[in-house]
């Protein structure tokens, strides 16, 4: 299972972080090396 975070800590790396509603996947790749390369779009209020 895998679940996205976005932290709060430290220099902020997303602007408007308040106004985020989701993640939503966009694309997923498989590596034969068993990882994995997931692409989140931000979605706001």
């Amino acid at each position: 299972m895998i679940v996205p975070v976005l932290l709060g800590k430290g220099k902020p790396m997303f602007l408007d972080l308040e106004r985020l509603n989701s993640l939503v996947l966009k694309e997923k790749k498989d590596f034969n090396s068993g990882n994995l390369l997931l692409t989140y779009e931000m979605m706001y209020k």
